[in-house]
């Protein structure tokens, strides 16, 4: 395992949310701001180019579900909305993901992963050893076994951990079993 000094992960940190900004540039049509970075610093602007959140974070993520993941200052982290203002602290995560579905995924360490919400508080505890995104109300998690299944909230587990992997893709649930190929399941229309 390897194990970062918090000096160093903060750097990954701030280069993951850097880079994760600048793929995601052009994010999808729900969300009014984008990242820019002014002098060292970030801030956001809006689709007219205005700036309308003043460049003054250390590091910045993309909007998703109408919050940024935000580093004020090297070491600190937030959660704001569209307007700037701090919905929640967050404590330094090696990974955070986009929010979706309300709920971000977060990594403590290469075994603990869980979800938290717009306030930064977790919303669903560290105790997978592999986690992805909600999309629809649906996430894909890993047990301490590498066996995957599907959560749609804290701890309800809709399908049993016997998969050997999982993808939560918008078109359809695709998972393969540990003795088959792939199989793939369309979601029930709503």
């Amino acid at each position: 395992m390897i194990r970062m000094e918090a000096k160093a992960a903060m750097e990954v940190l701030a280069i993951t949310f850097f880079w994760a900004s600048l793929v995601r540039a052009f994010a999808g049509p729900d969300e009014p701001h984008f990242a820019v970075q002014l002098n060292g610093k970030f801030g956001f602007i809006n689709r007219a180019g205005t700036l309308v959140i003043p460049a003054t974070l250390y590091a910045v993520s993309e909007f998703s579900d109408g919050v940024a993941i935000v580093m004020p200052t090297r070491g600190t982290g937030e959660i704001i909305d569209t307007n700037g203002k701090s919905l929640g602290k967050l404590p330094l995560y090696k990974s955070i993901e986009p929010f979706s579905d309300g709920l971000a995924v977060v990594m403590q360490d290469e075994h603990h992963w869980g979800y938290v919400d717009s306030k930064g508080e977790i919303a669903i505890p560290l105790v997978f050893s592999a986690a992805t995104s909600f999309s629809d109300g649906l996430a894909a998690v890993a047990d301490e076994f590498g066996k995957w299944g599907w959560i749609d909230g804290p701890a309800n587990l809709l399908f049993p951990r016997s998969l050997a992997a999982a993808d939560n893709s918008k078109k359809a649930w695709r998972v393969s079993l540990v003795e088959t190929n792939l199989v793939t399941w369309t979601r029930p229309a709503k």
